[in-house]
């Protein structure tokens, strides 16, 4: 049984319409399949549409079919916001 490789992104903020509608774009640029998953939805990471019916004021994971180079990597990377700690 073969099982297609995925790229993995974890905790992927598009808490404004300018980041989704910029991170649709991101994924235009590609050929692969892009899932956008937030809890139990899971919908195509292409469509602002599907991407506007998630609870985007909460992290994404972003799951894309297959290897993407570095250069796109990071340009995912950028949508990730760093943790923000306490000072208690």
């Amino acid at each position: 049984m073969h099982t297609e490789e995925k790229t993995i992104f974890d905790n992927i903020f598009l808490d404004r319409i300018v980041d989704a509608n910029a991170f649709v774009e991101l994924m235009g640029t590609i050929p692969n399949d892009v899932n956008a998953i937030s809890g139990n939805y899971v919908v195509n990471g292409k469509s602002i549409l599907g991407l506007c019916s998630l609870n985007l004021c909460q992290p994404i994971r972003v799951e894309i079919n297959g290897k993407v180079d570095k250069e796109f990597s990071d340009k995912v990377m950028a949508f990730k916001k760093p943790l923000v700690k306490d000072n208690d």
